[in-house]
């Protein structure tokens, strides 16, 4: 009886995690909304010149905000995977035979969403890496660079590690 009461209350306090789903829909719903601001600048950027503008400079600035578009909707997006998957997980166990359900957000446990969420990153300072590059002249660069695609291949190594170890599920 009392073993039945804990797990009636350990039942019902997963809803907490609602918190976590709601906060982070409303986060990537953020995320998307400033990545079109984004993409609009960079239409702005490129066209608000006139006839007599400096076509390289615009694209370059296009580019630019392109990329940080980029940037801002792959947040937006692993918030999405993460909401998705925490209320799969927590608040509503889908059944994939009965119900039809996209795969990237049938999330079957903790290891997988870490692990989509771990590749998303690394997509993410790729993009990072990308940005900064672009905004730095040909002439600027240095050694010091090559630290965050160092960390990227490294992050990237890791996560393959960690998958040899695991059996074909």
């Amino acid at each position: 009886m009392k073993r039945d009461k804990i797990e009636n209350t350990m039942s019902r306090l997963r809803y907490i995690s609602l918190i976590a789903v709601i906060a982070s829909g409303l986060g990537s719903i953020l995320m998307f909304i400033i990545g079109a601001i984004k993409t609009g600048r960079a239409f702005m950027a490129y066209f608000s010149g006139g006839i007599g503008h400096q076509p390289d400079i615009s694209a370059n600035l296009a580019i630019t905000y392109m990329i940080q578009a980029v940037d801002v909707f792959l947040i937006g997006l692993v918030l999405l995977i993460f909401s998705g998957g925490i209320y799969n997980l927590f608040i509503h166990r889908v059944n994939t035979t009965s119900e039809e359900i996209s795969s990237w957000i049938n999330i079957k446990n903790i290891g997988q969403l870490k692990k989509i969420l771990a590749e998303l990153v690394i997509v993410i300072l790729f993009v990072k890496f990308l940005e900064g590059g672009l905004k730095i002249g040909l002439k600027d660069y240095s050694w010091e660079m090559l630290v965050l695609p160092l960390g990227i291949i490294m992050l990237a190594l890791a996560l393959k590690l960690m998958e040899l170890n695991k059996p074909d599920q």
